[in-house]
């Protein structure tokens, strides 16, 4: 195992360990099948609406979760590259985030709707960029936050979900790819150097043999 694989295993399970409480909750009913993929992140992938807030919010969100998954997926030793537009193949990651007013239950409350998800990159009927269908990893969530009873913005807290939901994919990639092959044994510098000089002493004894049975 070479000292890059060691340390991306040990992020890991840094991960792992990281978000052990919520992975009890929602990891073991991520479907992901995530083997031999390579992720795609493009200028689409991070797709936000907040209607409290508007614009400014969506671009702090977004910046927010730009710098996030870029150290993410760096740190954790995933497969990636980043593109203007992806190509349609299975590792286009889409990450969205739709939150919307619910004064229906309650004067500070919003209504959202987060996913995570991996797959070939499409349009949605809407004309948004998503995976679909999104067979390699699929998380998806929606509730209704009460800003007032948390006593937290929903713009600075529910990007969260979508953190802890990366955090879930990278170990889902880690656990999806095939093990390592067992490393082959290399043999010695000096391996081949004593390989001649064995060869060498070879034939100095055969043809001391040859003569002297010659000679008697």
């Amino acid at each position: 195992m070479t000292i890059p694989v060691v340390a991306a295993a040990a992020f890991v399970a840094l991960l792992l360990l990281s978000v052990a409480g919520s992975a009890r909750a929602h990891f073991t009913d991520i479907p992901h099948d995530l083997g031999g993929v390579r992720l795609c992140v493009d200028e689409e992938s991070i797709d936000l609406r907040f209607e409290r807030g508007g614009a400014p919010v969506e671009h702090a969100v977004r910046q927010r979760l730009e710098r996030f998954l870029t150290a993410l997926l760096d740190g954790a030793g995933v497969a990636w590259s980043s593109a203007a537009a992806c190509p349609p193949d299975r590792g286009y990651l889409s990450v969205r985030l739709d939150v919307s007013e619910a004064p229906w239950f309650a004067p500070r409350a919003s209504a959202y709707r987060a996913a995570v998800q991996v797959g070939p990159r499409s349009r949605s009927a809407e004309g948004r960029p998503v995976a679909e269908p999104a067979d390699a990893f699929d998380f998806r969530v929606a509730k209704v936050y009460d800003e007032v009873a948390v006593g937290i913005p929903a713009f600075v807290f529910l990007p969260r979900y979508l953190e802890a939901a990366l955090r879930d994919l990278t170990v889902a990639w880690w656990l999806d790819q095939p093990p390592p092959a067992p490393p082959r044994p290399h043999a010695p510098a000096w391996a081949p150097v004593a390989a001649a000089a064995g060869l060498v002493a070879l034939l100095a004894a055969l043809t001391f043999t040859v003569r002297f049975r010659r000679g008697a």
